[in-house]
């Protein structure tokens, strides 16, 4: 009727109906599997061929010039049959006992103590549980404690050396105790404070404990998958000797596969590895996944406690810092007054040394590096977590995709590196740049990471009705996060030891470490200067990595949250 409808200058206007907003959900569902893609063709062709390849070498008699023989479980039933492997099982477990102790307890306490105090202080402490985290790197810290312990030259030689069975076995574990704790401690207390943040808001208590349990469960998982895998430390102090007494599995798959050159001995022991390894990586992201795990960026900065003060916390949280800072820096600082002290000390005029250039040194080491993590592992990951945690293409079911890449969560180049050897091998890779980057191609941690936090914004985004545009709530807050990724992921890369071993035969490609073990064994020549410059480097380089976490902690960390259960 015209007296009920709106005048206008006398002018009837009929109502206006609103537009029906866009169906979005097919666009996102292609693209979130079109962004899926790339991810699951790097896993077939860096993980589950190698993988296929290993356990079918574990059945074949494998040797460096013939085809392989198919011979069944004959390596499996020579394995067993090793007295050796019932030691290395117990020295192994000893060894993740020791590690679990370093990551459940202290970076727990470090947490509840560092969120006892207000935002400003808050932030000075977990810079400074950063430290040991930054000064962390095996290859230093392995040497470090060699030297220590020399019987001739080390402070602590007259207490504990690695000559006999028993002394080499306590050198080890409390070399492997003392570096784990700094890195358990600055990771461990990141991730618990992230746990407790994230039950900031919540009513109800038993769901943080719950997503610290997750928490603390997960760590358990990669402490002793990744245990299982050790190889740096007892290759550069022991070489699992005297008498076999301190073989870790990585060092008894080295030994086999590459000293003895039995091939598939080495690939039976691998695949019973990569079967328990495989389990705890499934077991993790299940945890995960049931739990409703997710990473967000809290809205507001939380300037109050988080938990109750508590002056014992306080006293045990100082302790601690103390303990990590001084047992991380404490093997780098008698390193080099070491090998200062043994400057021009012996004859080395009738040893053939190799000149070795700094500059192809740090190429090697970081050149491969940066092109693997910036240009594949990165936009590989990224792609892959955005389509999975924030385009969501089968909905609330999404991160159930995760499942396809859980196994190989917890795997290092050490349980691929016989499939990778022979890739390398046929493909002529060795001494290459090419060939130290082929374990590295893909990253499975960082895509977890990232799809978890994808995840958490996307959810924040949905339930505050999807008022921002999609990038500035859901891409934008993960960017630092994928940053921070990168570098952790660059660090890790140069700091192996392994596969450069493997495939850098040349001094001309040897990598920063690979030139710090070459030094250590013309130690008794007085031949020091190299290993000096390569401790001097690493120290410099741990005050940029110092600097680099501070400011993720200062400006990004300190608002990401964790949590689990519904929304």
């Amino acid at each position: 009727m015209a007296e009920e409808a709106i005048k206008t200058n006398d002018v009837i206007s009929p109502e206006i109906k609103p537009e029906k907003p866009k169906n979005k959900r097919p666009l996102q569902i292609i693209l979130g599997i079109v962004f899926l893609l790339p991810a699951l063709v790097m896993l077939v062709i860096t993980q589950i061929i190698p993988t296929v390849k290993t356990i079918l070498f574990s059945f074949q008699d494998v040797k460096m010039l013939k085809d392989p023989v198919f011979i069944g479980f004959d390596n499996y039933a020579s394995l067993f049959e090793m007295p050796i492997l019932g030691d290395t099982i117990i020295f192994s477990l000893i060894l993740f006992l020791v590690r679990l102790v370093a990551v459940v307890i202290p970076p727990l306490v470090m947490a509840l103590g560092i969120a006892s105090f207000k935002s400003g202080f808050r932030k000075v402490l977990r810079i400074f549980a950063n430290i040991p985290l930054a000064i962390y790197a095996p290859v230093p810290l392995a040497l470090g404690w060699f030297l220590m312990l020399h019987p001739y030259y080390g402070f602590l030689g007259d207490l504990l050396t690695f000559r006999t069975p028993t002394e080499a076995r306590l050198s080890v574990v409390l070399m492997e105790g003392l570096s784990f704790f700094g890195l358990a401690c600055g990771i461990g207390a990141t991730v618990y404070l992230a746990a407790l943040l994230g039950g900031v808001k919540q009513k109800s208590k038993h769901r943080v404990v719950k997503s610290m349990l997750i928490v603390g469960l997960v760590m358990i998982l990669a402490v002793f998958a990744i245990s299982l895998q050790d190889f740096d430390s007892v290759f550069l102090t022991t070489r699992g000797g005297p008498m076999n007494s301190t073989n870790t599995f990585g060092m008894l798959q080295f030994s086999l596969a590459f000293i003895f050159m039995r091939f598939g001995l080495g690939a039976a022991l691998t695949t019973i590895l990569i079967l328990i390894a495989s389990l705890s990586g499934f077991i993790a992201v299940l945890l995960l996944v049931v739990s409703r795990a997710r990473l967000f960026r809290l809205s507001e900065k939380i300037k109050e406690p988080v938990v109750e003060k508590a002056r014992i916390l306080w006293i045990i949280l100082l302790i601690l810092l103390l303990i990590a800072f001084i047992i991380s820096l404490l093997p780098y600082v008698l390193v080099l007054i070491i090998n200062i002290r043994r400057l021009g000390v012996g004859d080395n005029s009738m040893i053939d040394i190799p000149k070795f250039s700094l500059m192809k040194v740090l190429l090697n080491t970081w050149l491969p590096s940066l092109i693997t993590v910036l240009l594949i592992q990165l936009p590989v990951a990224f792609l892959a977590a955005l389509g999975i945690g924030g385009l969501r293409p089968l909905g609330k079911a999404s991160e159930w995709l995760l499942l396809l890449f859980a196994p190989w969560l917890f795997f290092t180049p050490m349980l691929l590196d016989i499939a990778n050897y022979q890739t390398a091998r046929n493909l002529e890779l060795f001494n290459t740049l090419a060939g130290l980057a082929l374990p590295f191609l893909f990253n499975v941690p960082l895509l977890v990471i990232l799809t978890l936090f994808f995840k958490g914004q996307r959810e924040k985004w949905d339930a505050e009705a999807e008022q921002a545009p999609f990038f500035k709530a859901v891409i934008a807050p993960v960017l630092p996060m994928i940053a921070l990724g990168a570098l952790l992921s660059l660090v890790v890369m140069q700091q192996n030891l392994l596969w450069p071993t493997l495939v850098s035969h040349h001094p001309d490609k040897f990598t920063l470490p690979m030139l710090l073990v070459y030094n250590s064994r013309m130690f008794e020549a007085g031949i020091a200067s190299l290993e000096v410059l390569g401790i001097s480097l690493r120290i410099f380089a741990a005050f940029g990595m110092f600097i680099l976490l501070g400011v993720f902690q200062l400006y990004y960390l300190g608002r990401v949250a964790f949590r689990t259960g519904k929304q």
